[in-house]
């Protein structure tokens, strides 16, 4: 999961004018809880432009290292010739991948399992140990 620091510093970059970032609360919360990270990217839902929100949350990213993130790079490698509706149909089938759908906008949205209907209502929703904090079921932005 993101941090509250890092999403500040994402937005700033990307230069979300001043008036919107002052009604963000940026301030961290102690014991990693994920409540305040929540709360954060659901105002983020109504205050930033979709194009905003993907930008500043593609920079958070999570599994920057380990197994994903190596399955990560030896797909991109395997498959950088082909379509991303291809990559989308293929990936899924990847181990430690989550399934991705093809938006008619064409963009994508990787969900996470055991998310249904807006609410996460599986055992293994996310490998985050943030998300794991949250009682079953719980509802996350798509964000």
């Amino acid at each position: 999961m993101p941090s509250i620091k890092n999403i500040k510093q994402t937005m700033s970059e990307q230069e979300i004018p001043d008036e919107i970032m002052a009604q963000f609360d940026f301030s961290e919360s102690k014991g990693n809880q994920p409540e305040p990270i929540l709360a954060l990217i659901d105002k983020m839902d109504r205050l930033l432009t979709t194009e905003q929100r993907l930008s500043v949350m593609q920079e958070q990213g999570c599994c920057k290292g380990g197994k994903r993130d190596k399955n990560c790079k030896e797909f991109a490698k395997l498959h950088s010739k082909k379509s991303i509706a291809e990559k989308l149909s293929l990936i899924s089938k990847e181990d430690l991948m989550m399934t991705p759908k093809l938006n008619d906008d064409g963009t994508f949205a990787v969900t996470m399992e055991g998310f249904k209907n807006g609410v996460h209502n599986g055992k293994s929703t996310c490998s985050c140990g943030m998300i794991k904090k949250l009682k079953q079921p719980f509802s996350v932005s798509p964000t």
